[in-house]
């Protein structure tokens, strides 16, 4: 049974040197107690001798492999299962790898985070992938961590800061990757209870169950759920995730692997406070519990909703060759309403204007709260190709990714006091916007890891980039006026890599790629669209990587 809190995040920075540090205060200590009982003990008696055994335990976040073509960490299955609580998610893996930064204010696994970036990129601007699959918002890449997997069902995260290969699929690889594995089933039958309580009335109980190695292969069941008052006042949620996966090798060259996921958190959303505030009501103060203000917590709610699934074949054909090919679906959910201003607790700002369908102002309740009503839901179908050739002097990598994004979204104008009743605006109707839109993504590559010595490699590789945007509706955001536009664009990201070994356990590489980022939807919502044009990125970068194979 795993027993794990919230204030393990007080010794988070615990490190082998405070390890020897306290080991030889320890001794230092018990040095002197022995001296001073030594003076005050008569020579009569003898002396009890104590010995101290002290030994340090090399826990490292993240290793760099030292085949790797840019910079890489890995953060493995056993830091993650004796470091990170079950429940948190992933960016509070993730944030302890060089050059990632993050905060999550309501505390670790709580809330979502708003600041995750690697190397300045921000969320959006790199990709993110479950188990090979690219996946992000429809409208611009992001990701809501808090709604996702869990750390309990990870096997392993991986941190690539740079833009990887031709083979290296994605919307936004120019930043890097965040690459998460689930892990995989237990050999033996399992049944595995596991807990969590902390700080902030944080409680979490779930139970895993593993078949252990059937005649038609292994799989497991994961289910945990979890309630807290976070740390940020009045900002409390609570989270629901359940995961199944089962991986059955149908003989010696086709293995068959089936996962599936469900993920729902509802929170008050907290938008942040004002330095007045903190000033009167503490560091931790966010929203209030007084109705007739717009920081009320109860103007606040949100659900997310989320889903991952996928099948997975993998097949070897003989003669170094091998394909996979993955089907997959994933889906995402948010409905909530909120205040026009979450951090305003001053009535005197309150205020809500009705006006009739011909624009004519019909009433105004100055004491009421405005609000919003929104919600927002997109579903992805895909499917990845990939095939390699292993050769006498190299390794041939090809494939195809197709993913096809349905998604609707809508927001109108309320008056939270009244039980969130729509509010009409001057153009008669309180919609602040109401589209659907369909994003397609198409990308084939090729990359040849071309063997030309056993110490050097080189590998050329492109990929081409095909993304297509419709967007339909009665209600642009912008506009308030009907929206009704297609955009396509279409860019081939060529890529090169070379990795010399100079002895074993260090190696140098340097790489070139070109990268690409379609406009988010909020920019061909407000410009023309013949004048939006693509991000293009170069990205250049040389390093090297060593491993020591001391052990202590």
């Amino acid at each position: 049974m795993t027993i794990m809190g919230m204030e393990y995040a007080r010794f988070k920075h615990f490190s082998t040197r405070g390890c020897w540090l306290g080991a030889a205060s320890a001794l230092a200590i018990l040095a002197a107690n022995g001296a001073a009982i030594a003076q005050e003990t008569p020579a009569a008696e003898p002396i009890q001798e104590v010995v101290v055994v002290a030994q340090a335990i090399r826990v490292s976040p993240s290793t760099t492999p030292t085949d790797a073509v840019q910079p890489t960490s890995v953060i493995e299955k056993e830091f993650i299962q004796n470091n990170i609580i079950p429940l948190a998610s992933f960016d509070d893996i993730v944030k302890f790898a060089p050059s990632v930064y993050d905060q999550s204010p309501n505390g670790p696994g709580l809330g979502k985070s708003e600041t995750l970036s690697i190397r300045g990129f921000q969320d959006g601007q790199y990709n993110v992938t479950f188990d090979g699959i690219p996946f992000g918002d429809a409208t611009d890449l992001h990701h809501t961590s808090s709604a996702l997997f869990i750390a309990h069902d990870l096997a392993e995260a991986e941190v690539d800061r740079g833009p990887g290969g031709g083979a290296t699929i994605g919307n936004a690889t120019f930043g890097g990757t965040l690459a998460f594995r689930t892990k995989d089933p237990l050999n033996t039958l399992t049944v595995n209870p596991y807990g969590t309580y902390g700080s902030f009335d944080t409680e979490a109980a779930g139970i895993e169950f593993d078949t252990g190695k059937t005649p038609y292969g292994k799989g497991f069941i994961d289910y945990q759920h979890e309630t807290s008052d976070g740390y940020l006042t009045n900002a409390s949620e609570r989270r629901t995730n359940f995961q199944l996966k089962h991986v059955w090798d149908i003989n010696d060259a086709l293995t068959l692997t089936i996962l599936g996921s469900y993920n729902h958190a509802f929170e008050y959303t907290t938008q942040g406070t004002t330095l007045a505030n903190i000033i009167a009501f503490g560091p931790n103060y966010s929203l209030g519990n007084d109705p007739t203000n717009q920081n009320y917590y109860g103007y606040q709610p949100s659900n997310y909703y989320s889903n991952f699934n996928y099948i997975d074949l993998k097949a070897k054909l003989g003669h170094g060759i091998k394909i996979q090919d993955t089907l997959y679906t994933d889906g995402f959910g948010h409905s909530y309403t909120e205040s026009k201003d979450a951090s305003d607790n001053n009535p005197a700002d309150n205020g809500v204007t009705f006006y009739n369908s011909a624009g004519v102002k019909v009433a105004t309740d100055k004491n009421d709260v405005p609000g919003k009503l929104t919600d927002t839901a997109f579903q992805s179908i895909g499917n990845i190709f990939r095939l390699t050739d292993d050769l006498p002097f190299g390794k041939l990598q090809a494939g195809v990714w197709f993913d096809q994004q349905h998604d609707g979204r809508y927001s109108y104008a309320t008056d939270l006091t009244q039980g969130n009743i729509p509010v009409p605006a001057k153009n008669g109707s309180p919609y602040s916007y109401d589209y659907k839109d369909v994003n397609t993504t198409v990308q084939p590559y090729l990359q040849f890891d071309w063997a030309v010595t056993p110490q050097l490699t080189i590998s050329p590789g492109v990929k081409y980039e095909s993304f297509d945007r419709t967007v339909h509706g009665p209600f642009n955001k912008t506009t308030k006026l009907p929206i009704n536009l297609d955009v396509s664009y279409g860019e081939t990201l060529p890529s090169v890599t070379a990795r010399y070994t100079i002895q074993p356990g260090w190696s140098a590489y340097i790489q070139a790629a070109k990268g690409f980022l379609a406009p988010p939807i909020t920019v061909v919502q407000q410009q023309d669209v013949s004048k939006v044009d693509p991000e293009v990125t170069w990205n250049y970068q040389v390093g090297t990587s060593a491993a020591s194979a001391t052990s202590w």
